[in-house]
């Protein structure tokens, strides 16, 4: 569809600003442009799967001081007929991970899962995904 996006880490930067069409950044008095035109090494009409990762922070679901130990999970997507998997951690460093399979056709689908863990105070997920993933929105309920 010809749309494409930048990702620039490992930057350190006194100050991100737009310079007509660019991103830049200062450091040290010095101006950095990111220029839109040079931001492809390759060029290319072939479609690239990319992996994505996404990691939370670490949630304690407003009440850090209870111990909770079941989890309920509704992540919405549009998986475009691939897969995903989510992995939930907990401070102790248990884990519980889940593939998600999307249906052939795509849309937007909702993924419900119910699981316990130890106990744990608190949790963060990390969803994967290779292809054209769709992130909707998840909700996270603990007890």
């Amino acid at each position: 569809s010809g749309k494409t996006f930048t990702v620039y880490s490992g930057i350190y930067a006194d100050k991100l600003l737009r310079y007509g069409n660019d991103l830049a950044f200062v450091r040290d008095r010095e101006l950095y442009v990111l220029s839109s035109a040079l931001s492809s090494d390759f060029e290319s009409d072939e479609v690239i799967s990319l992996k994505s990762t996404v990691i939370s922070h670490f949630l304690d679901f407003s009440c850090p001081e209870r111990k909770k130990r079941s989890v309920e999970m509704i992540l919405r997507a549009d998986l475009a007929g691939g897969g995903a998997t989510v992995t939930f951690e907990n401070e102790l460093g248990e884990k519980r991970s889940f593939t998600l399979n999307g249906k052939s056709g795509g849309g937007k689908e909702d993924f419900v899962h119910r699981f316990a863990l130890p106990r744990f105070r608190r949790l963060r997920y990390t969803l994967e995904s290779t292809g054209a993933v769709k992130y909707c929105g998840i909700i996270l309920s603990a007890k």
